[in-house]
């Protein structure tokens, strides 16, 4: 178990990789600490040699590492399972799972990827949803349509179509369909986020099939995750040119508004864990911020975490998944005592 931890978070960990290429300001083959945008622990960890530069070779190897999969031999993986359908396109989601079978129904965690609303894969976030199953929990990873073939709100009506897939499935999967935890990554963190905060209302839920069945979920974890595309400093994000698609601007300006999860924040809205990167240039620190401020001013749950040193996914490892699995631990198992030890305060700083 140990050992495949290690693997989890190794790979975690040179997921960030095509981004420290970009790294090398002066062009001379080599990453010093002084351009490096992430922390010294994890310069230190890629640094192997320890002559304080990140060379090409050990990008190289980095990057082969990252290729290794390894399954837990207590994990059951179900590839392309349909969950919904427009169309004539079949919605897939891969499920991790445990392969003993449990007494009671199981509390699940769906990740949505990122990739700016026009690339990425389920596939990444079998690895990060294995040590989860490993621990009892339901798990999927979900693919979703995206741009520019298809526009918003494509990709949320298609998260919001798997959880009802799973709540109509519940007896099937043996799950526990009231405690549907999200977990995504920058689009993917946007897109839980709009999860959480349109969860009691009947938007985006008429697209893929499973019609009257829920799609409320009842925690969110939004890693670096763009939620107010109206503010000034949203631009960055490349949301209005990638998946709105309107030439018009009145109706752009329409579309920004209703992409935007903080737009719909309630007091009915579900626990939230928001972490972010404090030298984040792609989404802007601040896009957490006024998430994190418009829920707590409803009055929900909310903790956000600042890694100061850290980028745009640069680097997320061991100590962050730490914080996920303690939130996912006390709002769908009830697991109290990790989260209450972590959570020091509802606005966290971590080097």
């Amino acid at each position: 178990m140990k050992k495949f931890i290690f693997v989890f978070v190794f790979i975690s960990i040179f997921s960030c990789y095509g981004e420290l290429k970009k790294l090398d300001i002066n062009g001379d083959g080599v990453i010093t600490k002084e351009e490096f945008k992430g922390s010294f622990r994890f310069f230190n960890f890629i640094n192997i040699n320890k002559d304080r530069k990140i060379t090409k070779d050990e990008i190289i190897k980095a990057k082969a590492k990252r290729k290794e999969r390894i399954y837990s031999e207590k994990v059951e993986i179900i590839k392309d399972v349909v969950y919904g359908k427009v169309d004539d396109k079949e919605l897939l989601l891969d499920i991790v799972k445990p392969k003993e079978t449990s007494e009671i129904p199981m509390p699940v965690i769906v990740f949505v990827h990122g990739g700016g609303w026009t690339k990425g894969d389920k596939k990444g976030g079998d690895r990060k949803l294995i040590p989860f199953a490993e621990k009892g929990y339901f798990c999927v990873s979900i693919n979703y349509r995206l741009a520019p073939e298809s526009k918003f709100p494509a990709q949320i009506e298609d998260c919001k179509c798997a959880i009802r897939f799973l709540k109509a499935n519940s007896k099937k999967y043996n799950i526990n369909p009231e405690k549907i935890g999200v977990w995504g990554t920058s689009a993917g963190g946007h897109l839980v986020s709009l999860l959480g905060t349109t969860g009691n209302i009947d938007k985006y839920n008429e697209s893929g099939g499973w019609y009257g069945y829920s799609s409320k979920v009842s925690a969110v974890c939004d890693w670096f995750g763009p939620t107010d595309f109206l503010s000034s400093h949203s631009e960055r994000s490349g949301l209005r040119g990638k998946f709105l698609l309107s030439e018009n601007v009145k109706e752009r300006r329409k579309l920004m508004k209703e992409a935007s999860p903080v737009y719909y924040v309630s007091k009915e809205s579900p626990p939230f864990l928001i972490m972010h990167g404090g030298k984040d240039t792609i989404v802007p620190f601040k896009q957490s911020e006024i998430l994190y401020s418009k829920l707590k001013e409803k009055g929900v749950d909310v903790t956000l975490i600042k890694l100061k040193e850290a980028g745009h996914g640069i680097c997320f490892g061991s100590r962050e998944v730490r914080y996920v699995e303690a939130f996912f631990n006390y709002y769908l198992k009830g697991e109290k005592e990790e989260w209450e030890k972590l959570r020091i305060n509802d606005f966290i700083e971590l080097d």
